[in-house]
């Protein structure tokens, strides 16, 4: 009987909570854009997406040979 290799995914969202001073919300959303530190992120798992199916192999290795889907 053939094998298969299925790959399923599933996407949890990550927050953070940074204060910027800055003189109008404006300015602190521009700042919040450019800050790329995110050393303190967290998880949040009540909006992760439902799995789905992001890979599908014939046989015992992903991303060995054709993608089935």
């Amino acid at each position: 009987m053939p094998k298969f290799t299925i790959e399923m995914t599933y996407h949890v969202p990550h927050y953070r909570h940074t204060t910027y001073e800055a003189a109008t919300l404006e300015d602190a959303l521009e700042l919040a854009k450019q800050d790329q530190n995110w050393d303190h992120q967290k998880e949040d798992w009540e909006t992760c997406t439902i799995e789905e199916v992001t890979g599908a192999w014939r046989g015992e290795d992903a991303y060995d040979g054709e993608s089935l889907v």
